[in-house]
């Protein structure tokens, strides 16, 4: 039986909304106080690929825009770019703010910082630019103690092959700092971040354009960069990663480019990893990147993947199944999407329906997660909807390394 059986939310109608990408690029559901939030963007319509929040007040029942006239557009001054790796949300509960950077999306593309407040449900009004570079990608951003961000990308015209990062601290952007340098025609890409209790950032990236080998750095908070080494060589993997600190481990999440085995990297003890590629399941037409959460109790993880994307059977799923640091759960189904299709999507041909592009969260005492769906037929649009179930304890955990 799976695990959630009730009717899914659609968070939007119209417009239809969809998660940035199939990278770790959103962070899920936000809980602040007794409100959920959620980062999506625009697909279709005169102001696709822009930015907006959600916000529930009745436990995810249903879903409302937030200061909509004020959001970022896809284009202008205040626009940022939608498009591809070029846009991250990081949550920040004790501040009450939803972090975005990017890339500006009108010329010149240099680094560009807004954030959202909870607390009075309002955009700040103005931009920061980095100014002075270009970017060609933005991949990754995570969140110290002290509220400043790390934030990883890749420049389009300076040592293009090397991967950088600048700080986001007190309204302003840090220097421009190489944090790998790629070597002769290497070129680096940014495949995850992670911030221990101590500030310390762990980074996975991979090497040259199969991107198989994957490598690993730190930085600490005093700017100090660790020695890179070398991970696993895992061939043909799809660049899909999500990570967590749990119980002296770092764990990043895997999965194959023809989505068909998820892995997890597991790199133990944190101070200096060993690391191992650990089989987590064997799927298929998998198209979303793997997501990972912990328990509320600390005592497992859960991991998130879909299955049978447009057909090969007549129920498409998102799969889960635990790890405790020494087994799996055999996997079982979180969602079966054609028995408890979104509203509208009940006349959708089995073989037909989809789910992609997972977002979970473990906060609250709930499991959240937020998919992109069909939700009407024959029309086929595709939105997100909202599904989640109860864990035990009800307690909330604050994780703020993603």
């Amino acid at each position: 039986m799976a695990l959630f059986t009730g009717t899914p939310v659609i968070l939007s109608s119209s417009p239809f909304l969809i998660n940035n990408g199939d990278s770790n690029y959103n962070r899920g559901v936000m809980v602040s106080g007794s409100n959920l939030y959620y980062a999506a963007y625009q697909t279709g319509g005169a102001a696709s690929g822009s930015t907006h929040v959600l916000k529930s007040t009745d436990s995810g029942a249903t879903w409302a825009f937030e200061d909509d006239s004020n959001k970022p557009a896809s284009s202008g001054t205040n626009g940022l770019d939608q498009g591809g790796a070029a846009k991250t949300a990081v949550w920040d509960s004790s501040a009450a703010k939803i972090h975005f950077t990017g890339r500006k999306s009108n010329a010149p593309i240099d680094l560009a910082y807004l954030y959202f407040d909870t607390g009075t449900d309002l955009w700040h009004p103005t931009l920061v630019d980095s100014g002075s570079i270009l970017v060609a990608n933005v991949a990754h951003a995570a969140l110290r103690s002290d509220g400043s961000l790390v934030v990883l990308y890749i420049s389009a015209t300076a040592a293009p092959n090397n991967l950088f990062y600048r700080i986001f601290s007190a309204g302003s952007w840090g220097s421009e700092i190489t944090l790998v340098a790629g070597a002769g025609a290497e070129t680096l890409r940014p495949q995850g971040i992670v911030i221990d209790s101590s500030d310390t950032a762990h980074v996975l990236y991979t090497i040259n354009a199969g991107q198989s080998d994957y490598h690993y750095v730190t930085l600490t908070s005093g700017g100090s960069i660790g020695t890179p080494a070398a991970v696993v060589s895992e061939s043909s993997q799809a660049q899909r990663h999500m990570g967590v600190i749990w119980n002296d481990r770092i764990l990043f999440t895997s999965i194959n480019s023809a989505g068909s085995a998820v892995r997890l990297f597991e790199g133990t003890p944190v101070s200096s990893p060993v690391w191992t590629a650990l089989a987590v399941a064997t799927t298929s037409n998998s198209s979303s990147v793997p997501q990972i959460g912990i328990h509320p109790d600390n005592s497992k993880v859960y991991l998130l993947w879909d299955k049978n994307l447009y057909g090969g059977s007549p129920n498409q799923k998102v799969m889960y199944n635990t790890y405790d640091g020494a087994t799996f759960t055999t996997e079982d189904t979180f969602w079966d999407i054609q028995a408890n299709p979104a509203p509208g999507a009940g006349s959708i041909p089995p073989g037909d329906n989809f789910v992609q592009n997972m977002r979970m969260s473990i906060e609250g005492g709930f499991i959240h997660v937020v998919s992109e769906t069909e939700v009407d037929f024959p029309a086929e649009n595709t939105s997100l909807v909202y599904t989640a179930v109860a864990v035990s304890p009800a307690v909330v955990h604050i994780n703020r390394m993603y």
